[in-house]
């Protein structure tokens, strides 16, 4: 497989280089519009799977009609990808399939649209058996369909070897898979996957904003922290990195903590931190799953506290600067990614004695913000090449 191993925001902030293959990616705007078919699978309680499905949904809308299966999404998950009336087409993946099926027969004899099936974007894992030799068929069968498979955005750390080296069979029947991070692509290239290419993570696709103007002095700290992976030594060093980031800012000023639980499983943590800090620190807490009310409380934000990719993204969209409590050996996917986008300095290990530099963070706004820009135009540019106009 050629890669290059230029930076797609080589230019820009100085990033680690991500590798890129070119070849079969030129636009052809002589080729009719596409029509995307997709069903969401994927946690639904979980706000960073729902922000990075719209986003998807939104880009590939540029390029030609969508059509959505509900397929069990509750309707609030369904909401939140802010549907037209007509997209929300099926009530199920068979009946989007068959829909793909006719589509792509109908695409094969005459100049019609190009029909595409989107699959979901995000860390798909696990290990390969029966479900995912079906899943292959069922891709096969499409593609022999005339149906184009795609899959953008994700990541293949959490794949076992067996589940890699099928992947890594099945990615020749792909039209591309997009790869959101370095880490996952030495992995691509290690296990001779084809088709295959950088494509920033979908949170990326947002416009960065400068957030609230502030109603009082205070500094406010949004931390969204996940334990449900942790053992209970990590947790406390965890906790203990958090103090001294809390302790670090409040030398000289006011400070105001919003604990929030962005999917569900973090809600007893993110209790347990409230309740520890509130005794001498202003301190809220919110179960929230919501992409819209998130973004509310996080334009409240100087400074996001996380250890969830998509809590760090998301806020960092709404204007607060990021710094990832993240242990190297586990959090292997959002270390990488913060190297991709030229933000490796906004990230501790809870393991090291190095205390935060909170100032020389938050000096580095624009760096993080110019990131998000130039992460957005490389979505434009894929997309432009993958499915032309």
């Amino acid at each position: 497989m050629k890669m290059d191993r230029s930076s797609p925001f080589e230019g820009s902030s100085p990033v680690s280089p991500v590798l890129l293959e070119r070849p079969g990616l030129v636009a052809n705007n002589a080729l009719p519009r596409a029509i995307f078919f997709f069903s969401a699978n994927t946690q639904y309680e979980n706000a960073g799977d729902a922000l990075i499905n719209r986003e998807l949904l939104k880009v590939l809308r540029r390029w030609g009609r969508v059509r959505v299966a509900q397929s069990g999404a509750p309707e609030a998950f369904i909401k939140q990808l802010r549907l037209e009336p007509q997209e929300l087409h099926y009530e199920s993946r068979p009946a989007l399939w068959l829909g793909a099926v006719l589509a792509g027969t109908k695409a094969r004899f005459s100049r019609t649209e190009r029909p595409y099936l989107a699959l979901t974007p995000g860390d798909p894992g696990g290990f390969f058996d029966r479900d995912v030799m079906l899943r292959g068929a069922l891709m096969l069968m499409l593609t022999l369909a005339g149906v184009r498979i795609v899959r953008l955005g994700v990541s293949l750390g959490r794949m076992s070897r067996g589940r890699l080296r099928f992947e890594a069979f099945m990615s020749r029947f792909y039209a591309h898979i997009g790869i959101r991070d370095s880490n996952s692509l030495d992995l691509a290239r290690t296990y001779g996957f084809r088709n295959c290419g950088y494509f920033p993570d979908f949170a990326l696709a947002l416009d960065p904003t400068e957030g609230f103007s502030k109603v009082d002095h205070h500094f406010n700290i949004a931390v969204s922290l996940r334990d449900d992976n942790l053992g209970q030594v990590d947790r406390a060093m965890l906790v203990t990195k958090l103090d001294q980031v809390i302790d670090a800012v409040s030398v000289n000023r006011p400070v105001s903590l919003h604990f929030v639980a962005q999917v569900g499983l973090d809600d007893a943590f993110a209790r347990y931190l409230k309740d520890r800090y509130a005794g001498r620190i202003r301190s809220v807490m919110s179960e929230e799953q919501n992409i819209d009310r998130l973004t509310n409380i996080y334009s409240r934000a100087d400074l996001i506290v996380s250890n969830r990719l998509h809590a760090l993204l998301l806020a960092s969209a709404c204007g607060a600067v990021p710094l990832g409590l993240l242990f190297p050996e586990s959090n292997v996917k959002i270390v990488g990614l913060l190297g991709d986008l030229g933000l490796g300095d906004h990230w501790l290990n809870p393991n090291d004695e190095t205390l935060p530099d909170i100032a020389g963070l938050m000096i580095r706004q624009k760096v993080v913000q110019a990131a998000f820009t130039n992460a957005s135009q490389m979505i434009c540019y894929r997309a432009e090449a993958l499915f032309g106009s």
